[in-house]
């Protein structure tokens, strides 16, 4: 099935060779579960990948992206939202979003 996928959808190939990349290697990422309070991600549990100390980041930012659909030719550069580790629950990190400067001063 995968290579009939493949030939019918050449844009699935970059995907499924660093799926096939990773069970081959057994690649494993180290990561902590994470609750995210506040914007676009409010009450979500992800995993966040942990530092090479195995810590968790300081700072998470996460870019919002998707279809353009607008009256300019132009579409609007990506929206990067930042999330600050706040606390820690058992053993959950917590990270509050911090608005962007210009939605904090309105």
């Amino acid at each position: 099935m995968g290579v009939i996928l493949c030939a019918c959808v050449p844009a699935a190939l970059p995907l499924l060779l660093a799926f096939i990349c990773c069970l081959v290697t057994r690649v494993a990422v180290a990561a902590v579960e994470a609750w995210f309070l506040g914007g676009p991600v409010d009450g979500r549990l992800m995993p966040v990948e942990v530092t090479a100390d195995g810590s968790p980041p300081a700072v998470v930012k996460l870019p919002q992206t998707g279809v353009y659909v607008g009256a300019s030719h132009l579409a609007a550069p990506a929206v990067e939202h930042v999330y600050v580790l706040a606390d820690r629950l058992d053993d959950t990190e917590v990270y509050q979003y911090r608005p962007p400067a210009s939605a904090a001063r309105d």
